[in-house]
């Protein structure tokens, strides 16, 4: 998992001391869009990297140039500052990897900073910056010599959580939930494992949270939708642990925020299962 931070947010997340606050990324404003394939053939209809679900998938065959692109045109300009990726198969590719806009109808295009990316992995990729305002845009892939997919493209706003995790907080460095299917001889050997599946779950608890924050209109339209069942991209120290990224929905109880300090300071809980293919 890979965050890519435009270099002049991240002077001013600095700055502000904020650049270790988690944040959550969930507005999918791409199914507003109208997605399509512009460059390559399409193998699976481009309409599906604007579903959430992870199970189904933009797939496309590049180009005798080895690119293609996926295009999204929404009726009016948006402004974002995130658009993350996951489901995909990018990492296996080699190639790049950029999200661009365009605010001339698709006749010259500019990339997000901070620039293209190159993953390493098929692990989320994300990238944030100041934010853009624009009615065209699309992700570009460049070097790619067999068929790429996507199952998630969201295009959000972040909403910066303004409270440093410092403890109680397990990253999932491998995944947390892992069931094997062993092989056991009649004489107690082992014959061999194998891995029936994996996954990865995360529990992150706030405490002295302003309630002006947990009572505005950005952090209410985040808890509706987690409770709700919507995924989300969650980084927890994104300056320091970038590629602890990952793509996420709720498992467990809903968010409900407590008076849990003097001074109507609250306290709130998130449980979180984890999309964690590795």
């Amino acid at each position: 998992m890979t965050l890519l931070t435009d270099p002049t947010l991240a002077a001013t997340l600095i700055s502000a001391g904020i650049e270790n606050n988690p944040f959550v990324a969930w507005q999918n404003l791409g199914a507003a869009a109208v997605a399509a394939t512009v460059i390559g053939t399409e193998v699976s209809a481009a309409v599906k990297a604007a579903d959430t679900a992870t199970y189904n998938f933009w797939s496309v065959t590049p180009d005798v140039s080895d690119r293609a692109a996926l295009r999204f045109v929404f009726p009016a300009s948006v402004t974002l500052n995130f658009v993350g990726l996951a489901a995909h198969n990018l990492g296996d590719l080699g190639g790049t990897v950029a999200v661009q806009y365009s605010t001339n109808s698709g006749s010259s295009w500019t990339s997000v900073p901070p620039g293209t990316m190159a993953p390493s992995d098929n692990r989320e990729i994300a990238w944030r910056f100041e934010d853009i305002t624009a009615d065209y845009w699309r992700i570009l892939l460049d070097g790619v010599t067999e068929d790429a997919v996507i199952g998630v493209c969201l295009f959000s706003e972040y909403l910066t959580i303004p409270r440093r995790i410092y403890s109680g907080y397990t990253p999932p460095l491998t995944p947390t939930e892992v069931k094997l299917q062993s092989n056991v001889s009649e004489g107690g050997h082992l014959l061999g494992t194998s891995r029936a599946r994996s996954a990865s779950t995360a529990s992150a608890s706030f405490n002295l949270l302003d309630p002006e924050f947990v009572r505005g209109a950005d952090w209410l339209g985040f808890q509706q939708a987690f409770n709700d069942g919507q995924a989300f991209f969650w980084s927890w120290r994104p300056d320091k642990y970038a590629q602890d990224l990952f793509y996420a929905w709720r498992t467990g109880k809903a968010i409900v925020p407590t008076n849990g300090g003097p001074g109507a300071l609250m306290s709130l809980e998130m449980a979180m299962r984890l999309y964690d293919d590795r």
